[in-house]
């Protein structure tokens, strides 16, 4: 009788090592992106609060009433909010210029639309008369209860100077 040879092969020490941390690392992915709710739907906050359809800018030239303001830009945005409790706008930025007084209340379970303005010295390139048609980003800051989300939308520049 004849003896049989067996090849023993395995995986070594170090491919072992690695393919452990790559899939603790995907575990531990996994349960922080389900703990802190991070699969919110699109253009929320995770929250309940949510900017619905596409929020319309316009800037014009200011009136005489507006000491140090040349132009004058408005947002036009209708906002959701599913929670139960009372949300607020508190700010709006758009092309590194903010309104960091709007203090607009979002009841709750209502959906409402808002015109939002910003006062500026001078435009930005980014919503001169060029950039008609074109989207721009919005960051809008809620007051939610305990939180603070702030929502980054796309807006459509209407019309401009």
């Amino acid at each position: 009788m004849g003896r049989y040879i067996r090849s023993r092969r395995a995986i070594s020490g170090a491919v072992t090592a690695l393919i452990l941390v790559i899939v603790s690392v995907a575990l531990a992915l996994a349960v922080a992106v389900f703990a802190f709710g991070l699969f919110g739907s699109f253009g929320g906050s995770g929250n309940g609060i949510q900017v619905v359809g596409t929020p319309v800018i316009n800037v014009k030239t200011a009136g005489t009433n507006t000491v140090g303001a040349n132009y004058n830009i408005t947002v036009q945005l209708t906002v959701k909010n599913t929670e139960s409790t009372l949300a607020t706008i508190e700010s709006i930025s758009i092309a590194g210029l903010t309104n960091s007084s709007v203090n607009q209340q979002v009841a709750a379970g209502a959906t409402h639309t808002y015109t939002l303005y910003i006062l500026a010295e001078t435009l930005p390139t980014t919503l001169g008369v060029n950039n008609v048609g074109t989207s721009i980003p919005i960051q809008i800051t809620f007051a939610a209860g305990a939180l603070n989300p702030t929502l980054t939308v796309y807006g459509n520049l209407n019309t401009s100077v």
